[in-house]
């Protein structure tokens, strides 16, 4: 059967794929009981996680996972929000390009405009390696910096569509394609 999450709109897909997902199974929640509640999550990948704002929530099959994640928590907000709200603006203001490196690597997008600085100057080969991807997907130190300066997407923003991504994961739906 194919695992479907439905969330309300792009902004929470991107926070749950290129964040949450990650902080399920290796980084907040990694010690949580049960131990193995990271594996059904980690089935979620961008093609089974849809937008549907009338009809979110998660199918069945997730009956038997831990489903009470507080993707709001302040703490980790405070922690991972800065290259959530970077990415999330990246895609505002530069549409496909960006859902398309996203779903393919969204750890090429740098954390800040400071990392992209640090990465920029580097003779580290992986380094100068991943400048050279950036570039080559068209992603620019000017793109980054507008982001930074001039943001659409805000912590405010970020809050209310974690709130709601709590939501999904308690909401379930008869999966049609099982």
């Amino acid at each position: 059967m194919k695992s479907l999450i439905k969330v309300e709109n792009t902004e929470q897909k991107i926070i749950l794929l290129c964040e949450m997902l990650g902080q399920i199974s290796d980084g907040m929640w990694e010690n949580a009981r049960p131990y193995d509640h990271y594996r059904p999550w980690m089935k979620l990948k961008e093609e089974n996680t849809v937008i549907d704002p009338q009809d979110i929530g998660v199918d069945d099959s997730f009956r038997f996972a831990k489903r009470n994640y507080n993707f709001a928590n302040k703490q980790l907000l405070d922690i991972v929000g800065g290259r959530i709200i970077l990415k999330i603006n990246l895609y505002l203001k530069h549409g496909q390009k960006i859902l398309d490196l996203l779903a393919k690597d969204h750890w090429l997008i740098p954390d800040s405009l400071d990392s992209w600085k640090d990465m920029e100057f580097s003779t580290n080969s992986y380094w100068v390696e991943k400048t050279k991807k950036l570039a080559e997907v068209g992603i620019t130190k000017e793109m980054i910096k507008d982001v930074v300066d001039n943001p659409v997407y805000t912590r405010k923003n970020l809050n209310k569509d974690c709130k709601s991504l709590k939501k999904v994961f308690k909401t379930f739906f008869k999966n049609k394609e099982a």
